[in-house]
């Protein structure tokens, strides 16, 4: 351990380093707060998600399971 690093601080330096070269080497997003997206990446929060629709769902249940066997060949 470098001298003049208490074990808590020098871990969390190396988290925040190890997930910074994950980020930027493999275009993943990282929950740490300290590590920053490579330029030109879209933030997380900018994604838009799927609104779930249960009823619509359960409207189209026969028409979902003949195409999920049509498909998989169940």
């Amino acid at each position: 351990m470098p001298s003049g690093c208490s074990r808590h601080g020098c871990i969390r330096a190396r988290r925040s380093n190890s997930s910074q070269f994950f980020t930027d080497y493999t275009a993943q997003y990282s929950a740490h707060p300290q590590v920053t997206p490579k330029a030109g990446r879209r933030r997380i929060s900018d994604i838009k998600l799927m609104k779930e629709d249960t009823a619509g769902v359960e409207k189209m249940t026969d028409e979902i399971k003949t195409r999920y066997a049509r498909l998989f060949r169940v």
